[in-house]
């Protein structure tokens, strides 16, 4: 498992101190920002109280440290936590004076949010399945886990031209998202040798790019070198002044592959000979073996649990678990009580999802239904994981700064509006949707089969909550594909458009059909179709519903928008010192002009 660096447990003095800085108005807001960003520390929408997000190395998480997650959001941030679509988990409406707290008591647990936010290597992803799943080459999460405590020590780490995001999947089935990371690490053998194939520049945002090999086979000693040089290029060469063109993607689409291999290769050659990058050898705890099969109960819950949640493992007699975290909001509670459950069942182990869900592993196959009857006791609703109903949706204006629409109160009508008419159909469990609340991708909507990502238009002298539609995304290396976008939707008629389109794909796809294939020959025309009947909305005077986004009860509105922290760093903190400075200059001068 993953141990947290000395060296980052001994930076946090430097927060602290800087904490105490911005209290005592010796240092400002503005320069305090970047500083906290790196440390994973969000201004929620209104500046009022924070969001601390914390590292999950490849989403692997211990019941302890569950445990210590829920102790600190009860105690300082209103017992409500996030997991979101990097595995990471967030702490929610935590105050400025507290965060230092937060971080401090998270350290004993090998948890911090460092490199959570900001121009960072942020948290490295794998498949969630990785060490259990019958197709991977091999278990990959103790090279990500290593690269991470490495990475974790590297001053460049956290002083990047933008952020840095590395994903590793254990197949070709590639559920980590290799083609859409900034660096992708698919696990190989060539001769009987452990390594992997290497992609480079891809990425999810407003310009979402496909990576593109840069190694067809790099063996697993030279991990650290691949990493560091690519680092090191992007450090040197990459754009530090244009925050909307300063990804490692767009530095490659300006120079171009050929170039950027080249100059990776001089400096994946320089590194190799003059330093010596050993990451630490992780071996996860292996499962083995055991007797005992899925007991038959007739329970009709159970049968979907089942169908849905419950997956064979590659070790015979186990099985994991997904359990759907609607919109990856969970209270502090509810997270204890699941983190308890190893009392009582034996060798399991914890996950979290890039569906935002949470994942338990190592169950024995007798146990299945007496952890089923345990969960419905915690939970009130975890059935249908990577069905339709599994809806994922960033924060959006829930708290994000650069949030239009209230992504989260859009996923929850679909879910309840939904659920009834569509367990059972043909597509139920094919269909994926991800919401986002703007256009950046934290919701990963750009690779959602069917996905939406807010809007904002006015009419007349009124702002309405907007969606645009896409379709067609996936993940999967040589199956990896970006959705194309097809229209707008007013907010307020998306449920209705979702209810139509589904019902027509339904009727149209046979049993055995792909879905993705159909989407991609038959969705656009199908969707086109139904989005001209809800294109339009009412005049305000006829009816103010559209111009209120779901979930709220006020007009909608841009107010609480805020530039985003995302990219807050070295650059933010040298910008708020010049502006300081020419700030004191122009008042000495006015204090030097003024008549006495």
């Amino acid at each position: 498992m993953f141990r947290l660096p000395e060296k980052v447990k001994q930076s946090i003095d430097e927060y602290r101190h800087s904490l105490s800085d911005v209290r005592r108005e010796r240092l400002t807001p503005s320069r305090f920002r970047g500083i906290r960003v790196p440390w994973g520390i969000y201004s929620h929408r209104g500046g009022k109280v924070f969001m601390t997000r914390v590292r999950i190395p490849v989403g692997a998480i211990t019941s302890s440290q569950l445990h210590a997650l829920a102790e600190v959001a009860s105690k300082y941030g209103k017992a409500s936590l996030h997991i979101t679509t990097r595995q990471d988990i967030q702490i929610h409406n935590v105050k400025l004076t507290d965060t230092a707290k937060v971080i401090e008591y998270l350290k004993d647990y090998d948890l911090s949010p460092r490199g959570g936010g900001g121009n960072t290597i942020r948290n490295v992803v794998a498949c969630p399945r990785s060490g259990i799943c019958p197709d991977e080459v091999f278990d990959v999460r103790g090279y990500a886990v290593g690269l991470t405590e490495y990475l974790l020590q590297q001053e460049s780490s956290f002083n990047l031209p933008r952020k840095f995001k590395i994903s590793f999947s254990g197949c070709a089935h590639d559920c980590a998202g290799c083609l859409v990371n900034d660096a992708g690490f698919q696990a190989k053998y060539q001769d009987k040798k452990k390594g992997f194939a290497v992609f480079v520049g891809g990425g999810l945002g407003a310009h979402s790019r496909i990576g593109q090999s840069l190694t067809e086979f790099l063996p697993e000693e030279d991990l650290g070198y691949c990493v560091s040089a690519m680092n090191n290029v992007y450090c040197h060469t990459g754009d530090r002044r244009n925050k909307h063109h300063n990804r490692l993607r767009f530095l490659i689409e300006d120079m171009g592959m050929a170039k950027f291999r080249e100059l990776y290769v001089q400096e994946f050659t320089r590194l190799k000979r003059d330093t010596d990058i050993t990451l630490r050898q992780i071996q996860f705890r292996s499962m083995s073996d055991t007797e005992g099969k899925i007991p038959i109960v007739a329970d009709e819950q159970f049968q979907d649990f089942l169908q849905y949640n419950v997956k064979p493992q590659r070790q015979r007699g186990l099985s994991s678990i997904d359990l759907r975290i609607p919109r990856g909001d969970i209270s502090s509670e509810k997270l204890s009580a699941i983190a308890a459950l190893v009392e009582d069942f034996e060798n399991i182990s914890f996950g979290t999802t890039q569906n935002q869900n949470l994942i338990i592993t190592g169950v024995r196959n007798k146990d299945t239904y007496r952890l089923f009857v345990k969960l419905k006791e915690i939970l009130d609703d975890f059935l249908y994981p990577e069905t339709a109903m599994d809806v994922v949706a960033c924060k959006g204006a829930l708290t994000c700064n650069l949030g239009l629409c209230n992504s989260p109160g859009l996923a929850e009508i679909i879910e309840t509006s939904l659920q009834k008419e569509m367990v059972g159909k043909k597509i139920f469990g094919k269909l994926q949707l991800k919401l986002n609340g703007c256009p950046n991708s934290c919701g990963q909507h750009p690779v959602g089969m069917v996905s939406l990502c807010g809007m904002a238009r006015q009419i007349d002298n009124h702002r309405a909550p907007y969606y645009k539609l896409f379709l067609g995304g996936r993940k999967g290396i040589e199956k990896t594909r970006l959705a194309e976008a097809v229209g707008i939707i007013p907010a307020k008629n998306v449920v209705n458009f979702l209810r139509e389109f589904f019902d027509r794909v339904e009727q149209s796809i046979g049993e055995h059909d792909d879905l993705y294939r159909f989407l991609a020959e038959q969705g656009k025309s199908i969707a086109t179709s139904i989005l001209a009947r809800h294109s339009c909305i009412p005049a305000y005077e006829e009816d103010r519903d559209y111009y209120i986004d779901w979930g709220k009860n006020e007009e909608f509105s841009l107010d609480g928008l805020g530039p985003g922290e995302c990219g807050a760093g070295v650059l933010d903190m040298i910008e708020a010192d010049l502006k300081d400075a020419w700030s004191a200059i122009d008042k000495a001068a006015a204090d030097h002009c003024s008549p006495r």
